[in-house]
């Protein structure tokens, strides 16, 4: 966690506003999205010739379809942040869909606006991650509350590369790998001879480490 300003100097009777920003790995995420952790510290606000004061700090985790299994994706129903009622003639104990409804999306964007652009341009190459900050926040603020894409704002290579970077960091967060570990030297193996396949393979296998 830090602070944006990280130290400064007030006058009496002066304000300052504070942004808290907060790095969240991908463990923690998995814990907090099932509720077993909070967000919370402790600032230490020093004053020059005068005392301490700590000042507790805590946060509100908004559930995110990172950092989960695809198990889990399936049986939500709906988007994460979204209390899905269960169907008619379904228990809540069995899958909605054999395909979380986030990959559907984002695949079914890249099919309709992205297939003309280069894969190395859309996927990244050798590791330089792609996509619009910005972007990538709408994408998955989108994904998570199951609002529609805005197509408008995402137009362009910079949308389809930022929709395809979410869905890279969705495979790169899952709580179960794809891949099982026991199978991913194999996987890297047979991706030779295809450079586009090896590269991404290469990737895949270095952040599984």
């Amino acid at each position: 966690m830090w602070t944006e300003p990280s130290k400064g100097y007030l006058e009496p009777g002066e304000r300052q506003s504070i942004t808290i920003r907060i790095l969240v790995s991908p463990v923690a995420a998995r814990n907090l999205n099932h509720a077993g952790s909070a967000l919370n510290d402790i600032l230490i606000l020093r004053l020059e010739h005068g005392r301490d004061f700590f000042i507790s700090v805590e946060g509100r985790w908004l559930k995110t379809c990172l950092a989960q299994s695809l198990q889990s994706l399936c049986d939500t129903g709906g988007a994460v942040r979204v209390d899905a009622e269960p169907q008619n003639g379904t228990s809540s104990e069995e899958p909605r869909h054999s395909v979380p409804q986030e990959l559907q999306v984002l695949s079914k964007f890249i099919l309709a606006h992205a297939m003309d652009v280069p894969a190395r341009e859309l996927w990244g190459n050798n590791g330089e991650e792609a996509g619009d900050e910005a972007m990538l926040e709408t994408v998955l603020d989108s994904l998570d509350t199951g609002a529609p894409l805005d197509e408008a704002r995402l137009a362009g290579t910079a949308g389809a590369r930022s929709v395809a970077r979410v869905m890279l960091l969705m495979f790169e967060y899952l709580e179960v790998p794809v891949i099982p570990d026991q199978d991913q030297e194999m996987f890297v193996a047979s991706a030779e001879g295809s450079p586009m396949l090896e590269l991404r393979c290469s990737q895949f296998h270095s952040t599984q480490n």
